[in-house]
């Protein structure tokens, strides 16, 4: 079985800024998380 990311990391990463978007999904008793992590190339 994969082992996903627990909820208490995820909510260290959205409240420190590590995470741009979470989108959570469901389909029956299979759960899919998509992080996206901001674009660190950028320059000012």
């Amino acid at each position: 079985m994969r082992q996903g990311i627990h909820e208490d990391a995820l909510r260290v990463m959205l409240e420190g800024g590590a995470v741009r978007e979470v989108l959570v999904s469901r389909q029956d008793y299979k759960w899919g998380l998509a992080i996206r992590l901001p674009n660190s190339t950028t320059s000012d």
